[in-house]
Parts: C-alpha cells; structure tokens; sequence
C-alpha cells in the first residue's frame, strides 16, 4: 500500500516477466571435453534409479565418444551422497568394472565440477535473461561446448594440486591407501608440454584394469606376436617423435614470452 495526496497520480507498478527457474544438470566430463550432459526434468527427484539410468547413458556416451575406453579403465571422481552411495549404484557400478574415486560429501575445493566447470558456467551465465529452461540449456551446451580441450586438462591437473593441498592441511596418515590414486591420477593425465599421458609414453598404451575381459588387445590384421612388437615399438618411436616435436614448440612459445618480459622490463628501466 502506498500513501498519495488526491494530486498525485498512482505510482507505476513494474511488469513481472516469466523467466527460466532453477535447472539443474549432471555433466561428466573428462580431459578431452565433455562426456555427456543430463538435465533433471522439472518435479523430478535425483535418486538411486534415476542416477542408474544416467550412468547406463554415460557408459553409452563413452563406447561412441572414447572407443576403446570402456575395455580399458573409467575411474569417476563423485562424493558418496545418496544416490552416488545406494545399493543399486554400487552394484551398476561393480558391473561395469569402474573405479571410484570418492571424496567427502560438499567439498567443492575437490570435485573438478564445482571448482572449474560449473565456476565458469555460472560466471558465462551470470546476468543474462533467458524465458525458458531450453534457453538456459542450449546457452549452457553451447558454452560447454567452445570449451578446447585444454580447458578440460586444466580442470583435471587443478584436481590433483588440491588433492595434494588437502592431504598436507590435513596432516594425512593414511597414504597408503591415497597415493595410489593420486599416482594413477598423474600418470593418466595427459600432459600439455608432451600432449601425452606419462603412462602412454611408457607403455604404447592407455592404462588396462585387472578386471578386464582381455589382455592387451592385438590388432585384427596382425597374424602373431613378432608383428605385433614390430607395430608396437614403431608406435612408441612416431610417439617419441611427437613428443620431441611438441617440447620444441613449447620451449619455444616459452622463450618468446621470456624475451618479451625481459625487453618489456628493460624498456621500463630505461624509461
């Protein structure tokens, strides 16, 4: 209610206009870019069933978007809330043969989601108005999408430097049972310099889990063994190739920005 002299005229009333709500989304992601992308339709609740159904979808994404991955090794980074933890999950999950790598409920410092991708993804959003959820959607994929895949490498390395940090916060007595992970981390991470995983470099392979069906898998057109190391060791010498060549060029990039900050320091001395 506003109180007004007979003289004044009514006060203007502001226009309410519909806008998009609350979307809530499940994104799993990688070092090369984005897996897949799930959307919580509106009134629905995130539980055990509904995460099952999402993750038989990632699996799905993953045979058509990393070939070869499902038969090697997926390791998934989540907390252990209740859908993650359920029954049904864990039993989904030991049937794919993935490896977990779980940490605290709520601790954003440690999910590579909260402190790189969705940052980001709400900075970009922040301040736009849009009418309707498939708006907010279809900004928010296409946002994922202009992603390179460096951004996507940057996010994984920033996981295991925080790891590192909570570890040494926490005065950390069970390394043991932590290191492994953090190893396996590291050694599966494609580095920027090489463009290569330590692990591919020393191997000529991606890392292969114990529970797998197969052992290495030899290539259909290979008739025996002695071709198969002939293919292999000229595979590891093409890949030392490209590693020698990417190093140079990163020296190189290296070099022009150190020349260019000592001639720009120069010159301000000078000045």
């Amino acid at each position: 209610m506003v109180w007004k002299t007979p003289e004044e005229s009514a006060p203007k009333k502001a226009k309410v206009t519909i806008s998009a709500g609350k979307v809530m989304a499940i994104v799993f992601w990688d070092c090369k870019g984005v897996l897949l992308v799930d959307y919580l339709p509106p009134n629905t609740t995130d539980n055990a069933a509904r995460y099952c159904e999402v993750l038989t979808k990632l699996r799905a994404a993953i045979k058509r978007k990393r070939p070869g991955l499902l038969s090697r090794k997926v390791s998934l980074v989540y907390d252990n809330t209740h859908p993650h933890a359920a029954r049904t999950t864990q039993m989904l999950l030991e049937n794919f043969k993935w490896e977990i790598l779980t940490h605290p409920p709520y601790s954003s410092d440690l999910a590579p989601s909260d402190f790189h991708l969705f940052s980001a993804l709400k900075l970009h959003l922040g301040g736009k108005h849009f009418a309707n959820d498939d708006e907010v959607q279809a900004e928010a994929n296409h946002w994922l999408r202009r992603q390179d895949t460096a951004w996507y490498n940057s996010g994984i390395k920033k996981l295991l430097q925080r790891y590192q940090k909570c570890l040494d916060r926490n005065d950390q007595k069970n390394w043991d049972e932590i290191l492994p992970f953090i190893t396996h981390a590291y050694n599966t991470t494609i580095q920027e310099i090489t463009g290569y995983s330590p692990f591919f470099l020393l191997f000529g392979r991606e890392p292969m889990s114990l529970l797998d069906d197969e052992n290495i898998p030899m290539d259909s057109n290979m008739d025996d063994h002695d071709e198969y190391i002939e293919n292999y060791l000229d595979k590891i010498a093409r890949t030392r190739q490209v590693v020698i060549n990417n190093t140079e060029k990163t020296q190189e990039r290296m070099k022009r920005k150190y020349d260019k900050n000592t001639m720009r320091e120069s010159m301000n001395q000078d000045i």
